[in-house]
């Protein structure tokens, strides 16, 4: 009984707290925090379409909001009712959690974190929630807010740099992610990569190299020196077969958007690796 009226008490207070801590901001008669709901739901595309548009339509207006839930957990009365609502009786057990909303922060952190991506420049508000968010494992929350800090650029790269030197694998490689997404903006980010791509587990190997293509321009001469030491290229012109992730961040920069990258690159790789290769990568005409 005192279990009973322990839980009770709990959704009376709960339902007071709900009440009192209702957001304002609104679109089409649902809160930021229902489209967030609605926009993780995989089995019904059309009202997952539905979601991204309404959140695209607020746009930075829910910036403040998005932040918000992105650093806001579920309840503690909510989790307690959650986690004592089997040991109730059959009648009492529905009523009950017909009144509370389920945990749902392990949905929430994600889809705002990706919504916040979208956003690019726009989202800088949530740069330091974003930030925080890298420590969230659940549900790949690091991985979105690392995409989300390197699209809103410049401003976020010093944070995502910083972030390469976390002792946790999962923060060091979507802070790399990040840096990639922030393209060009990311050059002064270019000796940290540079590092990932010499020592870091292969994971970190790969996505370094890929970011550091995605960087561009500002790549191609620390790749360049990479290479000349590493003393893979040469076996790699032997055998054709790749085994520097440097070498594979050259070979994409050959494809970059910028002429003067896709110049570069094939220019260098056949410095390196010797004009009898027959694997080298082609200049694109």
């Amino acid at each position: 009984m005192v279990g009973l009226a322990v839980i009770g008490f709990c959704v009376v207070i709960g339902t007071l707290i709900s009440g009192a801590d209702a957001r304002n901001l609104v679109y089409q008669g649902r809160t930021v925090r229902e489209w967030l709901l609605q926009i993780s739901n995989p089995s019904d595309p059309k009202a997952r379409a539905e979601a991204e548009a309404a959140l695209a339509a607020l746009g930075t207006n829910a910036v403040p909001e998005l932040a918000r839930l992105l650093r806001a957990d579920d309840s503690r009365w909510r989790k307690l009712i959650w986690r004592h609502a089997r040991s109730l009786p059959q009648r009492l057990r529905g009523p009950i959690l017909q009144r509370v909303n389920p945990l749902n922060a392990y949905l929430i952190h994600p889809a705002a974190a990706r919504t916040l991506g979208k956003l690019g420049p726009g989202a800088v508000a949530a740069e330091p929630e974003l930030v925080q968010a890298l420590q969230d494992k659940v549900n790949g929350t690091y991985w979105e807010a690392g995409g989300a800090l390197g699209r809103i650029g410049k401003p976020a790269v010093p944070d995502l740099t910083h972030a390469l030197q976390d002792g946790d694998t999962l923060v060091r490689c979507a802070a790399a992610y990040g840096l990639g997404e922030a393209g060009p903006d990311a050059a002064s980010a270019v000796s940290a990569l540079i590092q990932m791509l010499k020592r870091g587990s292969a994971s970190e190997q790969e996505i370094a190299a890929q970011s550091l293509a995605k960087i561009g321009a500002p790549a191609v001469a620390p790749l360049i020196g990479v290479l000349a030491h590493e003393g893979s290229a040469q076996a790699v012109a032997k055998t054709g077969r790749s085994g520097s992730p440097a070498l594979e961040a050259l070979t994409r920069l050959a494809q970059d958007k910028e002429e003067s990258v896709r110049v570069a690159a094939p220019e260098a790789l056949e410095r390196i690796m010797g004009s009898g290769t027959t694997n080298q990568p082609k200049r694109p005409r």
